[in-house]
């Protein structure tokens, strides 16, 4: 057993290391689902792959922090590369979910705006929001 274990590549054994910090934070329920999420992720990109071992371990714990999820059919979040570290980024949906769970916002409406649009917004105590 423990020669499989050390056959595993590194950024495995960095994801890997991330669970006792992610089960302080979310059931391990959520780290089970989360962890193959994760993994599938990684194993499909050479640039995660060669990520700093210390990034892939905090973005993964991210993910528990925040209560984001790496479901690809959500498009809610997403490790990304960048110089050198795995990042947790969030989508717009994944933004928008934040706000309204965090309580900051009741809802969030996102449409599509195209180049002949009409698009007029007015702030102040009677906000005005015109789409034609």
């Amino acid at each position: 057993m423990t020669t499989e274990i050390a056959k595993r590549p590194q950024f495995e054994m960095a994801a890997l290391k991330a669970k006792d910090m992610f089960l302080q934070l979310a059931p391990e329920k959520t780290w089970n689902r989360e962890i193959v999420f994760a993994l599938q992720i990684i194993r499909g990109s050479e640039q995660l792959q060669k990520c700093a071992p210390e990034s892939i371990r905090n973005a993964i714990t991210n993910i528990a922090t925040t209560g984001a999820t790496l479901n690809p059919a959500l498009h809610l979040a997403y490790l990304v590369p960048r110089d050198g570290k795995a990042c947790l980024d969030f989508s717009y949906r994944g933004l928008a979910k934040l706000a309204v769970d965090s309580g900051s916002v009741l809802d969030v409406d996102a449409v599509v705006v195209h180049e002949k649009d009409e698009v007029y917004y007015e702030m102040g105590l009677d906000p005005k929001l015109v789409h034609r």
